[in-house]
């Protein structure tokens, strides 16, 4: 299986629609109102599972409305300036992932098996489960982009409910950490994308990518063309 995945709002819908161009269907759908998309739900499910084992709140800043005494405390703090402090991120606990891939192995090796090509950001986190359970994971296309970014097309698209960027910016960071540690942990065969100035560069693009079989580059820079919807992209920072 190849994994598409990045932090979210930086590229990975325009990677899976080019798979999907190419014949090599991720699943989901395309969202126009989040201009993202192509999430295969049994993927979506065994991430958001994984994730919820492991502590996770994807980019859920922090947390539920406090209440009683404690939500008296943050009124304090946010009146005397300190509410930054509350802009913290769940990390995971090294010794939780060993048992929450023995507790979802067996349906992580089953979605690896039956899929060929998937895309959810939600990997970012969660690839060191699928990996030490020994899923059939081949290959991780990783899209990255300038943290600005990311933020801005975030906040335009109502996913950031962080109080302040600084906040959203390391936990998207630490994101990329805990991929890239699972990769290299693992020796994955991987390939970085930088996005979107990798629309300007297809020759590169259609180089560098992994296909499930072979494909004639000129195929695939066609596709990168016809994937590429530079209209959507609205910082090409």
């Amino acid at each position: 299986m190849i994994v598409i995945t990045g932090v979210g709002r930086s590229g990975t819908s325009f990677l899976a629609r080019l798979y999907r161009e190419l014949g090599f269907d991720p699943g989901g759908r395309w969202l126009p109102a989040l201009n993202a998309g192509y999430e295969d739900d049994e993927v979506v499910e065994a991430n958001e599972r994984v994730a919820h084992d492991l502590g996770l709140r994807f980019l859920g800043g922090p947390g539920p409305p406090p209440t009683g005494r404690w939500a008296q405390t943050i009124g304090r703090m946010r009146r005397m300036g300190r509410g930054r402090s509350l802009d913290r991120f769940d990390t995971i606990r090294p010794d939780s992932v060993a048992p929450t891939a023995e507790r979802h192995g067996d349906r992580l090796r089953e979605v690896a098996s039956s899929h060929v090509v998937v895309k959810d950001p939600r990997f970012c986190w969660t690839l060191a489960v699928w990996l030490h359970a020994g899923a059939a994971i081949d290959h991780v296309v990783l899209s990255t982009r300038s943290m600005d970014a990311v933020i801005a097309s975030r906040r335009a698209a109502g996913h950031l409910r962080y109080r302040t960027e600084a906040a959203a910016a390391k936990e998207l960071t630490h994101a990329l950490g805990l991929c890239f540690s699972a990769i290299a942990e693992h020796e994955l065969a991987h390939t970085v994308v930088r996005f979107p100035h990798v629309l300007d560069r297809p020759e590169e693009l259609a180089a560098s990518l992994p296909f499930p079989h072979p494909l004639d580059a000129a195929v695939v820079i066609a596709a990168v063309r016809t994937a590429g919807r530079r209209d959507l992209v609205h910082d090409w920072r």
